[in-house]
Order: structure tokens, then sequence, then C-alpha cells
């Protein structure tokens, strides 16, 4: 799998995978277009930051279906290389990391802080009047 993503044009291999792990990037497109085009397909590709990337766990479940994985890259890849994105349609996890990645500093921790404080608010039992 890695061998064939190094020969797909706009993708990049990120790191040196020794296990199962594989990741992509693409300095040609916004790689969380190629996750939506794998996963409209039926092949869950997962998504990542830091640098914007995704990647994929080969396990044996996959080893049948490397074959028709590759090619679904190759022709997804392929496919928006060939349509830039307009405005508004970077991909659905773009939207997602992209807020994540722009949040100041601790934003994100301050924000579920709160949320999770206001859940457990809600969940303590309330006292019982009857004892």
């Amino acid at each position: 799998m890695q061998r064939a993503i190094v020969d797909i044009e706009g993708l990049y291999l990120l790191g040196d995978p020794v296990a199962m792990v594989v990741a992509m990037g693409s300095n040609s497109f916004n790689i969380y277009r190629l996750s939506d085009a794998m996963s409209q397909r039926g092949y869950a590709i997962s998504q990542c930051q830091l640098p914007a990337c995704i990647h994929i766990c080969v396990t044996l479940r996959h080893v049948p279906h490397t074959e028709a994985i590759i090619q679904a890259l190759r022709e997804c890849t392929a496919e928006i290389l060939a349509s830039p994105a307009k405005p508004g349609e970077e991909g659905r996890g773009a939207a997602i990391y992209g807020v994540v990645q722009s949040m100041p500093e601790g934003s994100l921790d301050s924000m579920l802080s709160k949320y999770l404080d206001g859940v457990y608010e809600l969940e303590q039992p309330k006292p019982s009047s009857r004892l």
C-alpha cells in the first residue's frame, strides 16, 4: 500500500511505516477531500491533523481488498486533481479540523471543560424529599 501511495500523483507518504498504519498527505489539494471521496465509495479513511493528513490502518480484513483500495485511492485522487474545490467545498473533515487548528491554545480544553461540567451538573441526582 505504501509503495502505491508514493506513486500516486498528488499524494505523499508521511513517515516510514513499519507496521500497519499508512498515513498520507497532499501538497496539491485538501487531503480531507480524499477522505470524503473514499468514504463515498465505502472505505473508512481516518482524518488526522498537525499536519493535515489521512491514514488507513491495514489489517487482515483489508488484505484481500488491497488492490481495490489502491485503485480507489488512484481514481479519487485523479478526480480531485481534475476538479479543484470551489470555496466552501473543502471537505467535511477540513471544517472540523480547520476550526480546531485555528482556535487559540487552551480554548478547546476550556470549552470542553465547561460542556462536561454542565453535563455532569445535569446528571447529578436531585435530593429526595422522601427519606
